[in-house]
């Protein structure tokens, strides 16, 4: 019977050139890589860099691409689940001023860099009376993570923004890709290869400033009064067509189900509270209870809105 023999990749190429060029990156060896989800767990990373330039960045695409080894950018850590084993290959955080550019073209468009927080946008979008960000009040996303999964809240989503996206392909080339070249879906962002977002443009409507900052609040409250506190990475699992995931896990009385730490919200049954220092092995058990129970019970296949990175 064949085995599948693991491929150990020497990173020390990159190692050396990070530490020759600490302009462009800052390699962290042994980093638990859950300090940097809202998780809050997950094991290390066989190579983790803080990329600071697009030089960098591309070194390490580069690499990756020769040598076969695993690529995944980090972006706020909102949405991904780590396994406790770690990830097999390389992550990296896009923390450079290139990736954290927020600048005005023009009265109502922005160029804006991959690392930039929904809040912040919102907050300077709002204060010179442009709407576009309200609907997205308190979602804790970087822009790059907001447009790689099509985020958005109350019938409003990130894709109705954009006129542009810049990229850089795993081959190292950047990239524009004009707004009707872009496919946005439901929960889903346009690209499937691997691209990683640099930037975008987006477009803002000119509006009253007051009745701006009163929606963005609004929707801030609203989500704050909804939501459960505590360490989470929002919902687990995409909404049905026809119904939340959150109403189909209620049905099946696990809500406030705990589990070695874990905890299926009492207040959102679609939303996993790491409550106690729970591992990623034991969310993953409840993640698992919830899908069967949903598909045994009323025959639904939930789909993860989450992402698990090993």
């Amino acid at each position: 019977m064949n085995k599948t023999v693991a491929v150990l990749i020497d990173y020390s190429v990159l190692n050396t050139f990070f530490l020759r060029y600490p302009e462009h990156g800052c390699v962290r060896t042994q980093e638990r890589l859950g300090q940097y989800t809202s998780l809050k767990c997950g094991g290390t990373a066989d190579f983790f860099c803080d990329v600071s330039t697009y030089e960098g960045l591309q070194k390490i695409v580069s690499f990756c691409c020769t040598n076969g080894a695993l690529l995944k950018v980090l972006g706020n850590g909102t949405d991904v689940l780590i396994k406790d084993g770690g990830v097999k290959g390389c992550v990296i955080r896009l923390t450079g001023k290139p990736f954290n550019a927020l600048e005005q073209i023009d009265e109502r468009r922005f160029r804006i860099g991959s690392r930039v927080l929904l809040s912040e946008i919102l907050c300077r979008t709002a204060n010179l009376g442009l709407s576009g960000m309200e609907a997205m009040s308190g979602i804790p996303a970087s822009l790059g993570g907001a447009l790689s999964l099509n985020a958005g809240a109350y019938g409003e989503r990130i894709a109705s923004l954009v006129e542009s996206i810049e990229v850089m392909t795993l081959q190292g080339e950047i990239q524009q890709f004009a707004r009707e070249q872009l496919e946005f879906q439901y929960r889903k962002g346009p690209f499937d290869n691997g691209e990683i977002i640099l930037n975008a443009v987006l477009v803002f409507v000119p509006g009253e400033r007051k009745k701006i900052l009163r929606h963005a609040l609004d929707v801030a409250l609203l989500r704050d009064y909804k939501l459960p506190h505590g360490y989470s990475a929002g919902c687990i699992f995409k909404n049905p067509s026809d119904i939340s995931a959150g109403a189909l896990i209620e049905k099946t009385g696990l809500k406030g189900i705990e589990h070695y730490g874990a905890r299926i919200s009492p207040k959102h049954g679609n939303i996993i509270i790491n409550e106690n220092n729970a591992h990623s092995d034991r969310i993953l058990d409840l993640i698992a209870l919830m899908r069967s129970q949903v598909k045994d019970r009323q025959g639904v296949d939930l789909s993860l809105e989450i992402k698990i990175w090993e």
